[in-house]
C-alpha cells in the first residue's frame, strides 16, 4: 500500500494507458466489446504486473480519460479509425440504473469499429464463461512464455520494484526490534521462585502455574513475530475487538464482511445495513452511500493491518482517501469521517442509515443519481460564483437535456425545439414534476448538502 503512494499519479496513470494501448497490438484481443473490469483483468492475465501497479476497471477509466487527446477520441464516431485503437461507450444491463464503461481495440490508426450482423454491439460482449475460458487460455500460453512489459513503462516497473524491496527490510529490522525489545522486558522481570522474599512452597506453584480454570475462554494468542501493539487495550478499543479474539481477528473479519460487500455491488451492501433493506426501501442515493462507506473502510483497515503502529489510524484514514483520489473517487475529504463511520461499524458490523421516509431524495434524483453526482461536481468547480441561478441553467441545459435525448436517442436527430420541449415534460412529470425553477433547484441544493450563504 504505502510503495503505491511514493509513486506520483501520473506515474499510474501512464503506466496504466501504456499497458492497454498494448493490448491494441495483439490480434487475439481486437474487435471485442470488453467491460473495464475485464480489460483491467485482461492486462493482469497477460502481464505480470508488480503489486503496487495493480488496477482494477475504475483504475483503468479514470487513466483513460485523464488523456485529454485520448478521451476526445475514443468518444468520437465509431466508423473510423483513430490513433489509439480504443472506442468507448457505456452500457445499462437490464434491471441495473449503474452504467458500465466499455471498450473496443482495435488496430491503430487503421481499424474501426465492426458493427455486429445482428442485434446491437453490447449484445457482442463476452458472457462470464467466456471470458474464463479466455483467461484459462492465456494463464496457459503465458506460464510457457512469460509477456515483458511495455518498453516506455519499464522505468516505473523498476522504481515500484525498488520501493517496494526498500521499504520490507526497514519494517522487518524495526519488527526484530520490538520483539527482542519484549523478550528483554520479559527476562529481566524477576520471577516468584527466584524473589528474595522466600514463599512457600504452595504458594509459589500457583504464582508460577497458575490453575486452569475450564469455565474461562482460554485466550487467543497472536501468531509469532507479530507486533506487540495488537495485543494492546488501545488496539482492542479502536476496533472493538472482544476478550475472547485478538485485535487482528477482529480485524480480518471486519475486513471480509466488507469485501463480501465490494464484490456484490448491487446487493451487498444490504448485509451491513440494520434490517437488511427486506422491503426496498432505501433510496439510491443511500445505496450508494453504504457502499462508499465499505469501500473506504475496507481500504483503510487493510491499510491499518499493514501499517500500524508505524503510523496512526488518523494517518491510515487520510492515506486511504489520497489513495483513493488518484483513482478519481473523492466521495469524502477529511479523515475524521472515515473514523466516525469506523466507530459506528465497528460493534455491530452496521450500519444504521437514517431515512426520513421510503426515499430520501426527490423521486428524479433518487431514479438518477448521476444528477446528483454532477451536481455536486459542477457546484465545486464554481464554487467561489455558485448561485441557485447558475445550478438551474446547468440543469436545463446541460444534465437534463441529455437525459431525454438519451431516451430518446432514436428521434434526437430529427428534434425540434418544440418537440425537445414536449418530451422534457413529459420526462419531468414520470417523476412528478412539472417544472424546475429555481426554488427546487435550492431545495435540491440543501439536499444534497449545499449550504446557503449571501454575497
Amino acid at each position: 500500500m504505502q510503495t503505491s503512494l511514493l509513486l506520483h499519479p501520473r506515474e499510474r496513470s501512464r503506466f496504466i494507458l501504456s499497458t492497454v494501448k498494448h493490448l491494441c497490438h495483439e490480434p487475439r484481443f481486437r474487435h471485442k466489446w470488453r467491460t473495464a473490469d475485464d480489460l483491467a483483468t485482461l492486462c493482469h492475465k497477460w502481464f505480470t504486473i508488480p503489486e503496487p501497479l495493480q488496477f482494477n476497471g475504475n483504475d483503468l477509466s479514470a487513466s483513460l480519460f485523464k488523456d485529454a487527446a485520448l478521451k476526445l477520441d475514443i468518444k468520437a464516431e465509431k466508423s473510423s479509425p483513430n490513433q489509439f485503437g480504443i472506442f468507448h461507450d457505456t452500457h445499462r444491463r437490464q434491471g441495473s440504473k449503474r452504467r458500465n464503461h466499455c471498450y473496443y481495440l482495435c488496430d491503430p490508426g487503421i481499424e474501426c469499429v465492426r458493427s455486429p450482423p445482428v442485434g446491437k454491439w453490447y449484445d457482442t460482449i463476452p458472457s462470464p464463461l467466456e471470458i474464463e475460458k479466455e483467461f484459462d487460455a492465456i494463464a496457459t500460453s503465458t506460464r510457457t512464455r512469460p509477456r515483458e512489459l511495455p518498453p516506455d513503462v519499464i522505468d516505473i516497473v523498476s522504481k515500484a520494484r525498488h520501493l517496494a524491496e526498500e521499504e520490507r527490510p526497514r519494517k522487518r529490522k524495526y519488527l526484530e526490534e520490538e520483539v527482542d525489545n519484549s523478550f528483554t522486558r520479559l527476562s529481566s522481570s524477576e520471577s516468584p521462585a527466584s524473589s528474595s522474599t522466600t514463599l512457600p512452597p504452595a504458594v509459589v506453584e500457583l504464582l508460577v502455574s497458575p490453575p486452569e480454570d475450564s469455565s474461562l475462554p482460554a485466550k487467543k494468542l497472536l501468531p509469532a513475530g507479530t507486533n506487540i501493539y495488537w495485543d494492546s487495550g488501545d488496539a482492542k478499543l479502536l476496533f472493538n475487538a472482544s476478550d475472547k479474539e485478538t485485535s487482528l481477528d477482529h480485524l480480518d473479519d471486519l475486513i471480509e464482511v466488507l469485501e463480501h460487500v465490494n464484490r456484490l455491488q448491487s446487493v451487498g451492501y444490504k448485509s451491513i445495513v440494520a434490517g437488511h433493506d427486506a422491503d426496498d426501501s432505501l433510496g439510491e442515493h443511500k445505496k450508494t452511500e453504504i457502499r462508499n462507506k465499505a469501500l473506504y473502510l475496507a481500504y483503510a483497515y487493510k491499510e491499518a493491518r499493514n501499517e500500524m503502529p508505524f503510523k496512526t489510524w488518523g494517518d491510515c484514514c487520510q492515506d486511504t482517501i489520497i489513495s483513493l483520489e488518484n483513482v478519481g473517487i473523492t466521495y469524502i475529504k477529511t479523515s475524521k469521517v472515515l473514523e466516525r463511520w469506523n466507530i459506528e461499524f465497528r460493534n455491530n458490523k452496521m450500519f444504521y442509515p437514517k431515512s426520513r421516509s421510503k426515499h430520501d431524495l426527490p423521486p428524479l434524483l433518487d431514479a438518477f443519481p448521476i444528477i446528483v453526482t454532477v451536481m455536486k461536481e459542477y457546484g465545486r468547480a464554481n464554487l467561489a460564483d455558485l448561485t441557485i441561478e447558475m445550478m438551474h441553467s446547468y440543469l436545463h441545459d446541460t444534465v437534463i437535456k441529455s437525459l431525454v435525448l438519451e431516451e430518446h436517442e432514436d428521434k434526437k436527430a430529427k428534434q425540434s425545439g418544440k418537440e425537445y420541449e414536449v418530451e422534457a415534460k413529459r420526462f419531468m412529470a414520470n417523476y412528478g414534476l412539472t417544472c424546475i425553477c429555481n426554488e427546487t433547484v435550492y431545495c435540491w441544493m440543501l439536499r444534497i448538502g449545499f449550504k446557503h450563504e449571501t454575497q
